[in-house]
């Protein structure tokens, strides 16, 4: 069976679920959900875990137990006091993990990141030891253009979801651009990175975040991404606005949040960096002229 035919088989497993919500990417499926306790949570998933088995089974298809993990997310306040979330499938209990690979991110229990950084941060050193190894047969627009396919691949991958990790994991990745621009340029240590940037013409990371972050946005904005993403940004209403306000026709709502953890969800932090771009920016027409725009 192709993997279009295949997914045609499973669309169905959505609307089994009665009390949790799933993602599905070609085999990899998660299934997930919230609650305020652990008894709660374990309800919630093993009914519908117990709902998705009789359909496998009924259409002839079997999860491998042993591939399956349990992830528990929560604040670090609430992580000292979880408990063990107990989940089965058949006979076989779940193991529950610390940290788990899913589509190339690592998710940690706390979200910190952590994990991820430090495995991007490993691949990304061995992938400069090798093009430093290289750099003396290369000229500058070849070690550019393996940079940009072998480095500044890692870096961009899932950027925008641990772009709110700790500013010690962030400059980790930092500290690693601006070692390999030296290599680059051959640059003495004690180099100004901005020098070093300008003259290879390299957005730092930071903004590099920001300027996918934006492009992000955009799509939603424009339907070229789901709708449930979508629907997480809402427009400002300029007729309910006080007129001490400038609002410009494009504003999008800044939900109001008084939680730092909240602070990173996309409903907050996509109307942010929003409603700081722009007019012209915003109304580009197409995504190519939203990029020339913005840079």
């Amino acid at each position: 069976m192709g993997p279009l035919l295949f997914i045609l088989y499973v669309n169905n497993m959505p609307r089994l679920l009665n009390h949790s919500r799933i993602a599905i990417y070609a085999d990899d499926t998660v299934i997930y959900t919230s609650g305020n306790t652990m008894d709660e949570i374990t309800f919630k998933l093993q009914t519908d875990l117990n709902r998705l088995l009789s359909w496998l089974c009924a259409n002839k298809l079997s999860i491998n137990a042993k591939k399956c993990k349990s992830l528990v997310i929560s604040t670090p306040q609430h992580r000292t006091r979880t408990e063990q979330l107990r989940l089965f499938v058949g006979n076989n209990e779940l193991e529950q993990v610390k940290v788990y690979k899913y589509l190339g991110v690592w998710l940690d229990e706390t979200l910190n990141f952590h994990h991820h950084i430090n495995v991007t941060c490993s691949k990304i050193n061995k992938r400069i030891g090798m093009i430093k190894v290289a750099r003396k047969f290369l000229d500058l627009d070849t070690t550019l253009l393996l940079y940009k396919s072998l480095v500044l691949s890692v870096f961009d991958y899932a950027d925008i979801i641990y772009m709110h990790t700790s500013l010690e994991n962030l400059n980790s990745l930092q500290v690693l651009q601006n070692n390999f621009c030296r290599i680059m340029l051959r640059a003495p240590r004690l180099t100004p990175t901005v020098h070093l940037h300008n003259t290879l013409k390299l957005m730092i990371l930071s903004r590099r975040r920001h300027f996918h972050y934006c492009i992000y946005v955009y799509k939603c904005l424009n339907g070229k991404l789901p709708q449930y993403l979508a629907d997480r940004l809402k427009l400002q209403d300029v007729q309910y606005v006080h007129q001490t306000r400038a609002v410009t026709r494009n504003d999008l709502i800044i939900p109001a949040t008084h939680l730092m953890i909240t602070r990173c969800a996309f409903s907050y932090v996509g109307p942010l960096i929003w409603n700081c771009l722009l007019e012209q920016t915003r109304e580009a027409p197409s995504v190519a002229t939203f990029k020339s725009s913005y840079l």
